[in-house]
Parts: structure tokens; C-alpha cells; sequence
């Protein structure tokens, strides 16, 4: 599970209140009950906005590890 996920969206996942045979009942109430160390983003909208707000012009640390990732997989 994503950590920012969970401690995002918490008992409003429908992945932690359906049952799943890999989740044993300490694990749900661990992710319920999650708290991140550092701050969130206050929902999706905000951190997909963050995550999108360089992807026409990468900054030189992040074109680094663009080249980084087309060297191991040329096929993404």
C-alpha cells in the first residue's frame, strides 16, 4: 500500500474495507489508523497538480533520472 494513499484517504478506501485474503485484520486497522511523519497533500487533485507541475520542462535532476530510466527500459 502507498503510504500517501492510505494516510490520505484512510477509511474512505474501498480497497481497505473490501476483504482481501492478502490483508490480515492488523494490517487494515494499521493502514486505518496511519499517520505520516511528514505533511500530505490534502487530496488527490493536490498532489497530482504537484506531480504534474514540471512535466514540460523537468528540472535538470529530474531530466537526470528521465535519462536514467530510458536507459534501463527503452521501451517506456
Amino acid at each position: 500500500m502507498c503510504a500517501g494513499w492510505v494516510g490520505c484517504h484512510g477509511d474512505e478506501l474501498l480497497a481497505l474495507r473490501l476483504p482481501q485474503p492478502s490483508l490480515t485484520d492488523a494490517d487494515r486497522a494499521s493502514a486505518q489508523t496511519y499517520a505520516s511523519a511528514i505533511p500530505l497533500f490534502p487530496n488527490a487533485t493536490a498532489a497530482a497538480k504537484h506531480g504534474l507541475r514540471e512535466i514540460d520542462n523537468p528540472s535538470m535532476q529530474a531530466q537526470d533520472l528521465i535519462d536514467k530510466i530510458k536507459q534501463r527500459r527503452p521501451d517506456v
